[in-house]
């Protein structure tokens, strides 16, 4: 800050000169009042800010805005023996030292803070600025004094905002990160380990679709306070995002065990939940990163940590994952992945390949499935097994279905120029159902295409038919409305309930491979496959058989009376150009005059 200019008084000064402070009355308060110039007396007197001035160390003037904030009248806070009554003890060093400072005309803090107390005892908080002035041939000090208590509290609640999260009260990410650099800071410096656990509910989703988000918040709340009375003092227990977690275990000693407490915390999460409904219990997964095995930096720590709990997911849930280099170049890669992918739309690198659906009855082709790939520009033909994952992590699933589903209405718009009547299926992730723009976007690409709603066909999951959401819901009865077909894929492997066919306004039934691949030699295999035939015909439904890839295969498929098949035996997925020439042989098969 700028050093403030000294000022003498004299008979050109603000004040009157022909006494130091000759007093005026002060109306009902006996305080002394300086005789200003008119235009600065009422101006002083007036202001919203308290003025003061002290002369040793007592004040010998204060206007009315000072006595207010401190609470005394003008005359008592002149007759304090010492400026000192008036700060709290543990601030009076401060204020003493800046106080001589300025009457020195030394460089002082300005502005500073103390705590001042007001005369029934009451703290408040108050930012001063001061300066050196003569008066009477002495030094004194000139000041303003602002409260600033209710600007502490709004300055309070606006950084409990940034860094607490509001439902658990638990710190948020921000929090969290800003503590992991502070510990990474000291185990470098003292050569010790630490460790970050990263752990999500298993199946959060499902309680808050059938428990209701209450519930939900509820649940969040009390694994909060679990996770955190079931950690160390010096363990930090933080909230990222939904129903995700992380805890920091600093000065991780040499031989504790990281994986028994990560186990801790799943038992702790294992425990049921009480709710107004009864009972709820969930489990949770874990990823357990340390330093500096598994990162250098917080960042790195983190990605590895994510790593080892999504492996963790991967393995069945309800247990943890220590973090391996293996684990860490996988996060790399999913890293690269993810801007790779970004790149990918940007360049037009995305493209569909299209595999036939044959009619099992007649032979022909009657549609095909769009099956995407990523043509990179350094490892090829990338299968959507690689990157999809990592699509519905990030959310680019969005601008990657869209350009799925506007490609793939356009190629078929045009194949229909060959006169065959064909439909084309696509894929739909659970991240697109669950969004209110989904019939929007499907509308505008059937609309761009000039392709008629009946030759569209989206294909859902079991698991998203059976995730219950209303938006969910509401997607396939608008979507059907339309005229567009839905189609269960791989279907057997979700769920053994089955309500779902009946609940929503299905049209085709995917029965998965695995029941395909054994259907001649295995009797079980082919009591499943011949009970789903009938089944879906009795609901009116088309059934398509996946992975067909031999003729025995096929040869069951028609006996048990299966409408369509897909597969390798049929066709391998074909490029645009791929398809062109099968539709030319598909017509010179079929020709009358062939």
């Amino acid at each position: 800050m700028p050093r403030t200019r000294e000022v003498r008084l004299t008979e050109s000064a603000d004040f009157a000169s022909e006494a130091p402070f000759p007093e005026e009355t002060a109306g009902d308060d006996t305080a002394p009042v300086p005789r200003f110039q008119p235009e600065f007396r009422s101006l002083v007197e007036q202001s919203p800010v308290g003025a003061y001035l002290v002369q040793g160390d007592r004040f010998v003037y204060v206007n009315p805005k000072l006595a207010e904030i401190l609470g005394y009248s003008r005359g008592e806070l002149i007759a304090l023996e010492s400026v000192s009554a008036i700060v709290a003890p543990d601030d009076q060093r401060r204020v003493r030292t800046n106080l001589r400072r300025a009457s020195q005309g030394a460089p002082a803090e300005a502005p500073y803070t103390f705590r001042a107390i007001r005369k029934n005892g009451d703290t408040v908080e108050v930012e001063v600025h001061e300066s050196a002035i003569e008066s009477g041939g002495r030094p004194a000090v000139v000041g303003t004094l602002l409260d600033i208590t209710q600007r502490r509290m709004a300055e309070s609640e606006v950084s409990e905002r940034a860094y607490i999260d509001p439902l658990t009260r638990l710190p948020n990410r921000i929090r969290f990160m800003e503590r992991l650099e502070v510990e990474l800071a000291q185990a470098r410096r003292h050569k010790r380990r630490l460790a970050i656990l990263f752990l999500d509910i298993d199946g959060f989703k499902f309680v808050n679709d059938n428990w209701g988000h209450s519930a939900g918040d509820r649940l969040l709340q009390s694994l909060a306070l679990r996770l955190k009375r079931g950690v160390r003092e010096v363990d930090t227990v933080a909230r990222i995002a939904g129903d995700q977690f992380l805890i920091l275990v600093p000065e991780l000693r040499p031989n504790e065990d990281i994986g028994r407490f990560a186990q801790k915390l799943l038992l702790l999460t294992r425990r049921p939940f009480e709710t107004e409904h009864g009972s709820l219990e969930v489990t949770a997964s874990a990823g357990v990163a340390t330093y500096p095995e598994d990162g250098q930096d917080a960042e790195a720590l983190l990605r590895s940590a994510d790593t080892a709990m999504h492996r963790a997911k991967q393995i069945g849930n309800n247990t943890f994952q220590l973090c391996t280099p293996e684990l860490t170049a996988m996060a790399l890669e999913r890293l690269e992945l993810q801007g790779g992918l970004r790149l990918a739309l940007e360049r037009n690198e995305l493209v569909n390949h299209f595999q036939p659906l044959i009619s099992i009855v007649t032979g022909r082709i009657v549609g095909f499935e769009a099956l995407v790939r990523w043509e990179h520009p350094e490892k090829g033909l990338v299968m959507p097994g690689t990157f999809i994952p990592v699509a519905e992590e990030t959310g680019l699933i969005l601008p990657l279905g869209e350009f799925v589903l506007r490609d793939s209405c356009t190629r078929l718009k045009g194949w229909h120029a060959t006169g065959l009547d064909l439909r084309i299926s696509v894929n739909f992730s659970a991240r697109q159902f669950r969004e209110r723009s989904l019939v929007a976007t499907v509308e505008k690409a059937l609309e761009d295409s000039g392709l008629a709603p009946h030759h569209l066909e989206v294909e859902i999951t079991e698991s998203i038919a059976m995730e219950g959401a209303e938006i969910v819901s509401a997607n396939l009865s608008l979507l059907r409305s339309m005229g567009v077909g839905i189609a269960i894929d791989d279907f057997g492997t979700g769920y053994s309930s089955m309500s779902y066919l009946k609940s929503f306004p299905l049209t085709s039934l995917k029965i998965d491979r695995s029941f395909v691949t054994d259907l001649p030699t295995n009797p079980a295999d082919a009591g499943i496959v011949r009970a789903i035939v009938e089944m879906a015909h009795g609901s009116q439904l088309t059934v398509i058989a996946e992975g067909v890839e031999t003729q025995e295969q096929f040869q069951r498929l028609q006996q048990y009376g299966a409408d369509e098949m897909q597969g390798y035996w049929c066709s391998r997925p074909l490029t645009h150009e791929g398809v062109d020439k099968r539709l030319q042989e598909e017509l010179q098969l079929w020709s009358p005059n062939a």
